[in-house]
């Protein structure tokens, strides 16, 4: 997970910091992040509902990509 974390902050903050007119930055996960794998869970699965209580490295880059967006002209 941190291995993944790494390699996300090493392409996304120089990006960020240099990239001008960027405008959107999209991150794709799989049903993973939903805890399909680790238990039932409800279907369909929905981005609003709240995270499954499983470490997933797909949590730590959104939690990472909401960092480096407060204040940022990019959505």
């Amino acid at each position: 997970m941190q291995t993944n974390l790494t390699m996300f902050r090493n392409i996304l903050d120089p990006l960020t910091d240099h990239a001008r007119g960027l405008e959107h930055v999209v991150l794709l996960q799989g049903a993973k992040a939903y805890g399909g794998h680790v238990t039932a869970m409800t279907v369909p699965g929905r981005e609003r509902a709240p995270r499954h209580p499983h470490e997933n490295f797909y949590f730590l880059q959104e939690d990472h990509l909401l960092a480096r967006q407060h204040g940022a002209d990019w959505a």
